[in-house]
């Protein structure tokens, strides 16, 4: 779907700066038709900063490592089915 259309963008950039500055939005048009809308762009959240994991938690996450070693495995997959099968939820009367 290429076309040979030359399209002037000199006042994209100045147009980019106001919607960031004044956090409003601009709608770009030819003639009465709406060709794009410019948006400013949401906030970057600023995620909490990940902590080492102290000697402590290391310990933690090895005792409880193998606290499955004991399980059937494949009688816990069977099981898991079954619970699915019944039904939890009472039936919705209308």
């Amino acid at each position: 779907m290429a076309s040979d259309m030359f399209i002037d963008m000199s006042h994209l950039a100045e147009l980019a700066d106001e919607v960031q500055k004044t956090r409003r939005s601009r709608t770009v048009g030819i003639s009465r038709d709406v060709v794009a809308v410019l948006k400013p762009a949401g906030r970057k959240t600023v995620r909490p900063s990940r902590r080492e994991p102290t000697a402590e938690d290391i310990a933690a996450f090895e005792t409880a490592a193998g606290a499955w070693n004991d399980v059937d495995t494949d009688q816990f997959i069977k099981d898991i089915y079954e619970s699915r099968r019944i039904a939890a939820r009472p039936p919705v009367e209308l």
